[in-house]
């Protein structure tokens, strides 16, 4: 995993990999030092095969030969189109309310990003940026740190700070005395991150591939 943290990029290194450096037990990472709460988000992770469903009902006759220009008005029904393909599984799955709004949200502001993308290119007469980039720098803007915390080990202070992103704490900002470590740590982030993922670029393509 890579993320840009403070103006800088940083390569995330496993978690099992830093325990083994410096001796760590398996109880070290954001799961024991910052327990998910009951009301915390969940994710589609449960819906099985609906996801497949969702998906191909939210593509299915998406819009082509649009002009650059117009795109920001496909965005709102869009969107429509991908929250009622989350409520038709809805009864499969039991997306609460808030996880519902949640996605949709997400949704809306990846396709609203690769709308403007499309119009700036094509006002700028420079190539469209690919769907992955569009993704990627969507990801990036919801990139935060959490409020840091101080732990011992072996006689020195860490500071330990969770990173965020638009699926939850996704890592940890270790700061040693000798240098500060960036580590990937999922366990309490949202596993639905590689449907919506693919989705979403997916979408981004299909805008791509349907600009006139």
């Amino acid at each position: 995993m890579q993320l840009i943290i403070e103006n800088t990029p940083q390569t995330f290194i496993p978690l099992r990999d830093f325990r083994a450096q410096f001796g760590l037990p398996e109880s070290f990472g954001l799961a024991g030092f910052q327990p998910k709460p009951p009301e915390g988000l969940a994710s589609l992770d449960a819906a099985g095969d609906a996801l497949s469903t969702v998906q191909a009902a939210t593509l299915d006759a998406w819009p082509q030969g649009v002009p650059p220009a117009e795109w920001l008005t496909h965005v709102p029904p869009l969107t429509t189109r991908f929250e009622a393909a989350l409520m038709a599984i809805n009864a499969r799955v039991g997306l609460r309310e808030q996880e519902i709004a949640y996605a949709v949200d997400g949704f809306s502001d990846v396709i609203g990003a690769a709308a403007f993308a499309l119009l700036r290119a094509h006002l700028t007469h420079t190539p469209a940026p690919t769907a992955d980039t569009i993704y990627a720098d969507w990801l990036q803007a919801t990139v935060m740190l959490g409020t840091p915390f101080e732990i011992e080990h072996h006689g020195a202070t860490w500071e330990l700070r969770a990173v965020h992103h638009a699926y939850g704490r996704v890592g940890l900002q270790i700061t040693t005395p000798q240098r500060i470590y960036y580590v990937s740590d999922k366990a309490l982030a949202c596993p639905a991150e590689g449907f919506m993922a693919g989705l979403l670029k997916a979408a981004v393509a299909a805008m791509i591939a349907g600009t006139a």
